[in-house]
C-alpha cells in the first residue's frame, strides 16, 4: 500500500493504494521458482510447498494468541495519507478456530476520531516491524479477500529503514492489493523513489470465492509476483533500487481512500479478510 505524504496524495492515488501504522527442485546452480499451470477458479489446490530447493525461515498459522508474539498492532484513523475512511482497531482482528486470523471491516468507528470527523468504518492492521524482517526469498501467504466496493485489503511489505528514509525511499512490495473494482483481478505493486510497477492476472472467477496463495520470490536481480504457484510479474533490479535490504510485513483491510473510492449500499458490512498462514523461505546454498 501506498504511504503518502499530504502533498503527494493525488498522484499516489492516481497511481495505486496507500495505508500505513507493526517452488520447485534445484537446478544445477539456482532452485527452480514456483510455477505450474494456471490459477484455476477457488478454492485454490495450490498447496504453497516449494520444494527441497528451499528453507523454511518464519511461518504463522495463527493457531492461538502466542502466534501473534511478532505482530504489532496499528491504531488510527488519520487517513494514512490517501483519506482513508477507517480507524484502525485490534477489535477488528480476531483468530479463527483451528487456526488462521480474521481481520474485519466494519461500519463502526467505535466513537474515535477520523481526519474527517467521527469514525464512520472501523479495519486493522497488524506489522512485524521490530520482530520480523528478511532480504530475498520466497514469501506467501494464503488468503480469502473480501468483496465490495470500498474495501481496500493487502499483504505488503515495506523496507526496514522505513524510518529512515522514509516512503517511498525505503521501497513497498505489495503482495496482494485489490480495491475490488474488478472482482476477479490479482493486482500488486513495488513502489521506490524512481519506479511504480504494476502486475495484474485475472483469475477465472472472484478473488473473493475462496482462498488463494499470494507470493513474491525476491532476489537480488529480480522480483517475481505468484498466485497459486504461476508467475505473472517480474521487476528486474535496476541502479539505486531499494530492495537490497530487510523487509517486515503488513496485514490490513482498510475502507475508502483515493484508490478504491468509498463504499456503496451494496457493500456488504463486517466484510472479512481471512488468512490461513504466511510462510518465509530462502533458497538453499
Amino acid at each position: 500500500m501506498i504511504v503518502c505524504c499530504a502533498t503527494l496524495v493525488a498522484a499516489c492515488g492516481a497511481i495505486s493504494p496507500g495505508s500505513a501504522t507493526s517452488p520447485g527442485s534445484p537446478a544445477a546452480a539456482t532452485p527452480a521458482r514456483p510455477g505450474g499451470g494456471s490459477p484455476s477458479a477457488s478454492p485454490s489446490a495450490y498447496s504453497g510447498d516449494p520444494g527441497a530447493g528451499w528453507q523454511l525461515t518464519w511461518s504463522d498459522d495463527f493457531a492461538g494468541q502466542s502466534s501473534l508474539r511478532d505482530w504489532t498492532f496499528v491504531n488510527g484513523g488519520n487517513g494514512w495519507g490517501n483519506k482513508e475512511l477507517q480507524v484502525y482497531d485490534p477489535r477488528n482482528v480476531s483468530l479463527l478456530p483451528g487456526g488462521g486470523l480474521d481481520i474485519a471491516a466494519a461500519r463502526t468507528g467505535y466513537g474515535e476520531q477520523c481526519w474527517y470527523g467521527s469514525c464512520t468504518y472501523s479495519g486493522a492492521r497488524l506489522e512485524t516491524k521490530g520482530a520480523f524482517a528478511q532480504k530475498y526469498g520466497l514469501i506467501e501467504a494464503r488468503v480469502k479477500l473480501p468483496s465490495g466496493a470500498g474495501l481496500w485489503p493487502a499483504f505488503w511489505m515495506e523496507g526496514a529503514d522505513i524510518d529512515q528514509a522514509g516512503w517511498p525511499g525505503s521501497g513497498e512490495i505489495d503482495v496482494i492489493e485489490v480495491n475490488n473494482k474488478k472482482p476477479d483481478l490479482v493486482e500488486a505493486f513495488a513502489h521506490a523513489p524512481d519506479e511504480n510497477y504494476g502486475a495484474y492476472f485475472q483469475l477465472p472467477g472472484s478473488l473473493s470465492a475462496g482462498y488463494h496463495v499470494y507470493a513474491v520470490d525476491w532476489t537480488p536481480s529480480k522480483i517475481t509476483w505468484l498466485v497459486d504457484g504461476h508467475a505473472y510479474g517480474h521487476l528486474n533490479a535496476y541502479q539505486g533500487w531499494p530492495f537490497n535490504q530487510p523487509f517486515f510485513l503488513i496485514l490490513d483491510l482498510a475502507v475508502g481512500g483515493t484508490w478504491p473510492g468509498s463504499p456503496t449500499a451494496a457493500t456488504t458490512f463486517p466484510a472479512h479478510m481471512d488468512i490461513s498462514w504466511i510462510r518465509a523461505y530462502q533458497q538453499k546454498s
